[in-house]
Order: C-alpha cells, then structure tokens, then sequence
C-alpha cells in the first residue's frame, strides 16, 4: 500500500487525575493531578494536555517545531475547540479531525497517506 513505510517516531502521552490511577499510568510521560490543571474550564485544560503532548513528543523524537509539516489531531468535543486552540499555540500547520472515537486512527491513516 505505501511505497515509503509510515512510522512512529515519538509519542508525547499526558493525562489528569483518572488516568494517574490507573493501570496504565506508567505509560504516561505527564500526569496532572488537578482535573481542571488550574484552568477555569475542561476545554482550557484539555488544550494545555494536548499541547504538552505536543511538546514531549517533538522533545522526545529530538524534532524542532518548525520541522513539522503538519499537524493531524481532534478531540471529542464537538467543535475540536481545545485542539483548535493548541494547534493555534504551537504556530503547525492543522488538519482538524473528528470522528469520535476513530480520531486516534483517523488521524493516523490520514497522516500516513501524507507521508507516503
């Protein structure tokens, strides 16, 4: 199917309280404990997780923000407005995705394409 195999290179994974106590919160790069992460709305700190993701993963895979192309991400609110906001913060190019709970694969196929 593609002539140029799609990797992952880097993975940037945060997460609130829930997802602190859970089974699986050693795979969490950042954990806040604060539902709200100080913010005066859900949408406000669901932004700041999507940004920090952003960041960890650009650290992680030593790739400097300008060296990105594109950015495909969403989020289960409808209008995407927290990964709005962080795609607008971080200045990368934005493909906004919906699609529920197919974002995560949605967004990974689309990106793949691009790539190839």
């Amino acid at each position: 199917v593609f002539d140029t195999r799609p990797m992952i290179s880097a993975t940037g994974v945060t997460g609130g309280p829930f997802e602190a106590n859970g089974k699986l919160a050693q795979d969490f790069d950042l954990l806040y404990e604060d539902l709200w992460i100080e913010q005066d709305s859900y949408e406000k700190a669901h932004r700041i997780l999507i940004e920090e993701a952003a960041k960890i993963a650009l650290k992680k895979g030593s790739i400097e923000k300008e060296q990105v192309q594109f950015l495909f991400a969403g989020d289960l609110i409808n209008q995407i407005t927290p990964t709005s906001f962080a795609a607008r913060t971080l200045q990368i190019p934005y493909f906004g995705l919906f699609g529920a709970c197919s974002t995560s694969m949605e967004g990974l196929a689309l990106a793949s394409f691009v790539v190839n």
